[in-house]
């Protein structure tokens, strides 16, 4: 397990403000996927639309979903790509200057020069995001159900963007072990685990390729 080094964000956020910060496995397949295709959900299907807006120089998950801007930091990595996210921001447009400092923060990047609050969406998508070459904006629909995976909460979702579609599955508890429990009832055949970031950023031709199929382990 090792700690990532942690932006600035944490000095003008909150700890956490969604609760306990909680640890996921997650994994995506180019849909439909044959690995997560075989995980049936227990529930309703939600569909949404949502706006992620991944930065080159940041690991963190940014995004808009329902009029909201979200803000999660990634904390910690541990064995089998587990990783430990806490949710710092979660508000609804317009938003303070405050909040445009912690975005920019989790970003990695400075903050936008005359920009006057309130801040509408429009004004942070046209002055803030679109002035930085570093960030890339995916539209998605999203539609996730859920499940239950050795006593852990769990997702499946199949996401569509204008770059193609992904499958995804994810397991959560604010307990480690537990998710690591249930990511080994699921094999060696599962595909690299990687976050939202990360994927999009793939998909988009944003950061380096790795496989987004199963390995082939022995």
């Amino acid at each position: 397990m090792y700690c990532l080094p942690q932006p600035d964000v944490l000095k003008v956020a909150p700890s956490s403000i969604g609760g306990q910060p909680r640890w996921e496995w997650r994994v995506f397949e180019r849909a439909p996927g044959a690995f997560i295709s075989a995980f049936r959900a227990q529930g309703d299907e939600e569909a949404s639309r949502e706006t992620y807006i991944v930065s080159e120089n940041s690991p963190h998950n940014v995004k808009i979903r329902h009029g909201q801007l979200d803000v999660k930091l990634r904390l910690e990595v541990a064995t089998e790509g587990i990783e430990l996210w806490n949710v710092v921001l979660k508000t609804p447009f317009p938003i303070s200057a405050r909040d445009v400092e912690t975005v920019c923060a989790a970003w990695s990047l400075s903050l936008p020069t005359l920009l006057s609050a309130p801040v509408t969406r429009k004004d942070f998508m046209h002055h803030v995001v679109d002035s930085q070459a570093a960030l890339h904006v995916v539209r998605v629909l999203k539609h996730r159900s859920k499940l239950t995976i050795a006593g852990c909460r769990a997702e499946v979702a199949r996401v569509s963007t204008p770059f193609g579609a992904l499958d995804t599955l994810a397991i959560e508890d604010t307990d480690v072990a537990r998710v690591l429990e249930a990511r080994w009832t699921l094999g060696s055949a599962a595909p690299t685990p990687m976050s939202y970031p990360a994927a999009l950023k793939e998909l988009a031709g944003v950061a380096p390729l790795i496989s987004l199929y199963p390995r082939n382990d022995p």
